[in-house]
């Protein structure tokens, strides 16, 4: 409602804190309500437990919920932007990180409990 009532006036973005472990989730929740700005970081990189991750937001966005993104061509860049940023700041990748993760994509039998 409160995007709908300010649509007319002004984009209404969100910039949502990774405390709780739903900083992507939520992006995306608020994308499908109608915001037209998402703030994140690549990686999720910030202070506490971090921001929302535009590594997994931008292709969520784009593969999943059907958004036009003006990016969408570059997706396939994603992951070298992803490797840049860790080098820069001297991290190491998280390999089960999504999309851009090493594991992301890999199929292998392992570890499931029912």
């Amino acid at each position: 409602e409160l995007v709908k009532h300010f649509e007319p006036f002004c984009t209404i973005g969100v910039h949502c804190h990774n405390d709780c472990g739903m900083a992507v989730a939520n992006s995306i929740t608020a994308c499908h309500a109608g915001v037209g700005l998402v703030q994140g970081t690549i990686n999720g990189i910030g202070e506490r437990t971090g921001n929302a991750d535009l590594c997994s937001i931008i292709p969520s966005l784009a593969l999943h919920v059907n958004s036009t993104l003006s990016c969408q061509d570059k997706l396939h860049e994603l992951t070298q932007v992803s490797r840049y940023v860790d080098e820069i700041l001297n991290r190491s990748p998280n390999n089960a990180a999504p999309f851009v993760g090493q594991s992301a994509f890999a199929h292998k039998g392992g570890l499931h409990v029912a």
